[in-house]
């Protein structure tokens, strides 16, 4: 009978359907491939209707006008909301673009984005993770986009959705928060995206993008969730932390996707840590360790982003589980952009750790960087500088 009970719940999760009677429209800008120089992705999540959507762009200063048309696409289960993501490619590294979208009876403004070098002399970009659509994320969303920052990494358990038709509200809320802060007077700032826990359900009989709605129909990043992009010749690997897809099914993307010899930056982001900052080093936190640690040493990993514990936290230099100056890997986190803080574990790994939400500001230079943990006030929390040999 329990058995039962829980397939019938499973069931009725996967019947659910919610209608959308706000208006919205938000346009932000992600990469759907790894070459980040000559492609971007414009998104575009909106309730307005029409069968076509066009977007029109150039390269500013340039004669040439480029057009595209799509079709929007939606999610069956959530009624009156119409996805697009303009692929745009063949674009001029180090490079300004304007373009506007146009529907049916509709014409928006017009914005614009910048492709970067493959060699930058500096980029600056902000990590966080364990947002929530509130009042604290909001507040360090406003003190992020002060910096004046290129791009952003989110590390999972964003709108803490759930992946649930039903909770599109949390997902929409989040979105205005984030196209705001990442709108500097109309050059629109792009975004990656990890998966969390709370991206998604647990109905393991639906389909991975039934099991992540939001995750997937809101940013088209890969048909997987995990991925690599190359920003100014710098590694980012983006990772999943067993939600939708297994760790196991990643070791060889992550053995091809590290570069041992390169003279440039490899940073790793996910959700779950290897070296919690709250949690017990020894529950969930080694999945992680046992299947990825060694494959991220070997690479050349130099920085790992992690979140998940709501704290601010920074390893010592860790290479197979000892402190190594020259060798180990450095892990920030632990998420806490937005979410209540937890207390610490005070473990043997921890150089610095504070319950304080925060984001990362990180200083990318050709062969250094600086790292910045940034809090509520604006002041630095925490930081430290890295560089390439």
């Amino acid at each position: 009978m329990k058995v039962l009970l829980v397939l019938l719940s499973f069931l009725l999760m996967s019947c659910k359907e919610a209608t959308v009677t706000e208006d919205f429209h938000y346009v932000y800008l992600n990469w759907a491939d790894a070459n980040t120089s000559n492609t971007m992705q414009v998104n575009i999540t909106t309730t307005k209707e029409s069968d076509q959507w066009q977007i029109v762009y150039r390269l500013i200063g340039g004669d040439e006008v480029f057009k595209m048309s799509l079709a929007p696409s939606k999610n069956d289960d959530l009624k009156g909301v119409f996805y697009l993501h303009f692929s745009l490619s063949q674009l001029k590294a180090g490079s300004v673009y304007e373009f506007f979208i146009e529907g049916q009876n509709y014409q928006g403004p017009v914005y614009r984005f910048k492709t970067f070098a493959k060699d930058e002399e500096h980029l600056r970009f902000v990590v966080g993770g364990d947002t929530g659509a509130g009042e604290k994320f909001a507040i360090l969303s406003d003190l992020a986009k002060s910096t004046n920052f290129d791009f952003a990494v989110f590390g999972g358990d964003i709108a803490y959705a759930n992946g649930d038709i039903e909770n599109y509200r949390d997902w929409m809320n989040w979105l205005e928060i984030w196209t705001r802060a990442s709108n500097h007077n109309g050059m629109l700032k792009p975004f990656i995206v990890a998966i969390g826990n709370h991206e998604t359900n647990y109905n393991f009989f639906l389909s991975k993008r039934q099991r992540a709605p939001f995750y997937f129909n809101l940013f088209e990043q890969d048909k997987r969730t995990y991925f690599r992009r190359e920003i100014a010749g710098n590694n980012f690997l983006i990772l999943d932390t067993g939600h939708i897809s297994s760790y196991s099914e990643q070791k060889e993307f992550i053995q091809q996707n590290t570069f041992p010899s390169i003279e440039a930056f490899q940073f790793s982001f996910y959700h779950i840590p290897f070296f919690p900052g709250h949690r017990s080093f020894r529950g969930t936190a080694s999945m992680g360790r046992n299947s990825w640690m060694n494959l991220l040493e070997e690479g050349g990993i130099d920085v790992s982003f992690e979140h998940h514990d709501h704290v601010l936290k920074r390893t010592f230099p860790l290479k197979n589980l000892e402190q190594n100056e020259e060798e180990g890997i450095v892990y920030l986190g632990d998420g806490a952009m937005g979410k209540s803080t937890r207390e610490l574990n005070n473990e043997w790994y921890l150089e610095k750790a504070y319950s304080e939400n925060h984001f990362w500001l990180v200083d990318m230079y050709r062969r250094e960087a600086r790292f910045e943990a940034i809090g509520f006030e604006g002041e630095i929390l925490d930081q430290f500088e890295k560089k390439i040999d």
